[in-house]
């Protein structure tokens, strides 16, 4: 039996249909609106979301008002940095780079949004580097967003990141720059080899770390390579950190999957060296200590009785691993950009050299006072890390109740949030002048002409827009640790060496993610002329 179907003014519309024909076509209608359905609702969820957005009035990209996957694909192109710096450019101080992110450009909230009142929390992007330990995630002073708790982990150890603290370490300091100048030496120097320079600040980073840390070298220089793979697996970690850290949810279903964890690879052997050197310094074992040379794990381990409720050996486990982990990769990428910027200019290297080599001989021991005394090496360090600093993704946090008054008079709501980057706030041209985009030391020396009174001034903004390490409360313990390797290590490596690009075309290759990563300054090292 066929069928007839009419339209409603009388035209025939269809002939001969059976009825599993017509069942087929309904089937058919129902997929259609199985797939169609959820798009729409998604679209309309999103489309409500973006409309009633409170930080709809301010400018960015369109997709980023909608949806974090574009700053996920922005975070995976590895130039992140430089893109957001061409998106101020177009904007100006405010851009909306998220459905419930500012990035700003303005360095005198610096000390609003990075206080020490505890108003401000960090954003569940910290939380990414957590780590699972028994079935539950352990936060440490980096990865916890609580303020209080974090004041509470801070407690028995901040003392011991204060510059004094810090300086009774020098002498490990001057065995890892000993020992680094003499691999050089013999490997690169004595032969007439190219040095692959960059590497080799990366290696002795992580071996100077080792030694302040445990009174022990990883063995970097000595095997001169990456031989156990944590260099590259530290690597990778702190992508996965910038890349999931822009959905945070997202790590509940990969690395923090109960099931099947899928995140980078772990840091299990430098686990394994921190358990292994804290049980031999508690049982009296550790044949590289000597009390009258103090280390990190000392100090941590006397913080054990210092504050029993707080402190036991998985807690200094946890701090071992935040200053391993925070501490040699962050000072290594400011190494290679200092290195490889002040090489790139002549004038700025031969000034340098020449401040260094009129106060220092080779084979010079020179201390930490010694160098932070040199003003154009002070003002070396100071530039490289605001052109290149190590951190260059912005740092956030959440808009406490009340909100905050932006310059321009607008207000954020309190539950939003906002930050500042690094890269970004350095090379603010209001603050740092017409010229921030380009490397210059001589920025932070007094000029002719300048009283002491604005001279002062000056640095006083400058510094306030000098977030390299955090600020507030957050700031970043090993700052200390840091800046005193940094102002060791140059002055030494110049004392003894001629150092110069081996190719002065020298491809600059970089990545910009939650760090700034560097690679090159391959190298000519010979004896020192002078």
């Amino acid at each position: 039996m066929s069928f007839e179907f009419l339209s409603l003014n009388g035209t025939q519309a269809a002939r001969g249909f059976e009825p599993s024909t017509i069942l087929e076509a309904v089937h058919s209608h129902k997929s259609t609106i199985f797939v169609t359905a959820p798009l729409v609702s998604l679209f309309l969820w999103y489309f409500i979301a973006w409309q009633t957005s409170p930080l709809k009035k301010y400018p960015g990209p369109f997709l980023a008002g909608w949806t974090n996957w574009w700053r996920v694909w922005q975070v995976y192109k590895s130039d992140y940095a430089p893109l957001i710096k061409k998106l101020h450019e177009k904007y100006g101080p405010v851009v909306r780079i998220g459905p419930n992110l500012l990035d700003l450009d303005m360095p005198e909230l610096s000390r609003v949004i990075y206080s020490t009142d505890g108003k401000w929390y960090k954003s569940d992007f910290y939380k990414i580097s957590s780590s699972v330990v028994d079935g539950k995630i352990a936060y440490h002073m980096f990865s916890e967003t609580d303020n209080v708790e974090h004041a509470r982990l801070k407690r028995p150890v901040v003392r011991h990141y204060s510059v004094p603290s810090v300086l009774a370490m020098e002498p490990l300091m001057d065995m890892a720059i000993g020992d680094f100048l003499e691999h050089l030496r013999t490997r690169y120097v004595q032969p007439q080899k190219v040095c692959e320079f960059g590497d080799w600040l990366g290696y002795f980073a992580w071996d100077f770390l080792g030694l302040t840390t445990f009174s022990k070298k990883f063995g970097y220089m000595e095997k001169g390579c990456d031989f156990d793979g944590t260099l590259g697996i530290a690597d990778q970690a702190i992508d996965y950190l910038g890349l999931c850290g822009q959905m945070p949810w997202a790590d509940h279903w990969l690395d923090k999957n109960p099931i099947y964890p899928i995140g980078p690879p772990n840091l299990a052997n430098v686990t394994g060296i921190a358990i292994k050197n804290l049980t031999a310094r508690i049982k009296g074992e550790d044949k590289d200590f000597h009390p009258s040379r103090p280390d990190f794990l000392q100090y941590f381990i006397e913080s054990k009785s210092s504050h029993p409720d707080i402190v036991n050996d998985g807690t200094v486990v946890g701090y071992l691993l935040l200053n391993l982990i925070a501490g040699a990769d962050t000072t290594a990428i400011t190494m290679k950009a200092l290195f490889y910027y002040c090489l790139k200019d002549a004038r700025v290297w031969n000034k340098l050299q020449s401040e260094i080599r009129s106060s220092f001989g080779p084979g010079e021991t020179i201390s930490y006072a010694q160098a932070r005394a040199l003003p154009y090496v002070d003002a070396v360090v100071k530039e490289a890390m605001r052109f290149h600093p190590a951190v260059s993704m912005i740092m956030e946090r959440i808009v406490p109740e009340g909100g905050l008054t932006l310059t321009d008079g607008s207000v954020v709501p309190g539950g939003q949030m906002v930050g500042m980057n690094p890269y970004i706030v350095g090379r603010n041209k209001a603050v740092f002048g017409k010229d921030a985009d380009e490397f210059n030391p001589d920025r932070w020396l007094r000029v002719d002409g300048e009283t002491e009174e604005a001279f002062s001034q000056r640095m006083q903004l400058w510094n306030q827009a000098s977030i390299q390490f955090g600020g507030g409360s957050r700031i970043c313990l090993g700052r200390n640790l840091s800046q005193m390797e940094l102002y060791k290590v140059v002055p030494a490596l110049i004392a003894n060496f001629d150092i110069e690009l081996a190719d002065k075309n020298e491809v600059w290759w970089t990545r910009s993610r939650w760090f700034y990563r560097n690679k090159g300054v391959v190298c000519n090292l010979k004896p020192r002329k002078v």
